[in-house]
């Protein structure tokens, strides 16, 4: 079964209630609920891309990248007729979508345009929890944040966003051969620039007030947890740096990868509760987890109590 087991970094990370899963590597997406049944059975190409399905709704994104909106409710067929280029996951009931000929649009979560962005706004990334999404003008080529309702709040005078928090996001600002980064509010006021210069990020989220971050230059490097002040708070000792997971915090536990490839479950502290052993956990929030161990999965705990069993097994 494959399952987006430690991604993505730009998702909002609230309670879980659907998720899309693959039986193997081979075969076609499927939808479950929190609770391992099956929504719709091996209905989505299994090149298709699913979104985190958010209220009920999610797009899928077909091999030439085209989007669609389904619903959980009629997971067999599109929400409407609409084909998008560029999509984002949906935050307080709105997404925003392009279809690469018009100007940026809000919908809901019917599909309805809500809103059409002006005509110099471009390049929109994901909403994020804290009600902002980052834009591009079109005409200076610098950075911006709108919000859920299209309002510019942060001014586009930025070089390039590099990660949001609770109420900021984080942009990166060059000045004379030097690039600072830079917390900027709603408001536009700005920090004191934050000291990445020993870490790389390894999300562009910040969850529970921290963000993931990489040693620099390090033969072994550690993957490390900053809070939203430049901070490190704690360290996950046994976690490969060298993977594509973009480690985050929910509900005060991050799943990581050992250097087996194997997953395991710590807390805020930096201590392992749950021993990696397992072939797959996401986290789903409130201490739950879906493991995933050879072709059987099932719900555990923060104490690695088994608290639901299903099996995938056809």
């Amino acid at each position: 079964m494959a399952l987006n087991a430690c991604s993505s970094s730009e998702k909002d990370y609230s309670s879980v209630e659907y998720l899309a899963v693959q039986i193997d590597n081979n075969s076609y997406w499927s939808i479950i609920d929190k609770e391992g049944g099956f929504i719709v059975k091996d209905e989505y190409d299994k090149e298709s891309k699913i979104s985190a399905i958010v209220d009920g709704v999610y797009w899928v994104q077909n091999n030439k990248g085209e989007s669609q909106l389904y619903s959980v409710d009629n997971p067999k067929k599109p929400i409407n007729d609409n084909v998008y280029k560029n999509v984002t996951a949906f935050v307080d009931g709105i997404s925003l979508v392009s279809d690469g000929k018009n100007p940026v649009q809000i919908i809901d979560t019917d599909g309805n345009i809500v809103k059409t962005l002006p005509d110099d706004i471009i390049a929109v990334t994901n909403l994020f929890s804290n009600g902002m999404a980052v834009f591009m003008d079109i005409n200076t080529q610098k950075t911006g944040a709108i919000d859920t309702e299209g309002n510019i709040v942060i001014d586009a005078k930025y070089d390039e966003m590099v990660a949001a928090g609770d109420d900021f996001i984080l942009f990166a600002e060059k000045k004379a051969g030097k690039t600072d980064i830079v917390k900027v509010g709603k408001n536009n006021n700005v920090s004191e620039p934050l000291d990445f210069s020993k870490y790389q990020l390894r999300s562009r989220i910040f969850t529970d007030g921290y963000i993931a971050v990489q040693d620099k230059d390090a033969d072994e490097p550690k993957i490390r947890f900053m809070n939203e002040n430049g901070d490190i708070e704690f360290t996950i000792e046994k976690a490969a740096a060298d993977n594509a997971c973009d480690y985050f915090v929910k509900d005060g536990y991050v799943v990581f990868i050992n250097k087996d490839d194997k997953y395991g479950v710590v807390n805020t502290k930096g201590e392992e509760v749950i021993r990696a052993k397992y072939e797959k956990l996401f986290n789903i929030g409130n201490g739950r987890f879906i493991a995933q161990k050879e072709r059987e999965f099932g719900i555990i705990d923060a104490e690695d109590n088994t608290v639901i069993d299903f099996d995938y097994d056809d």
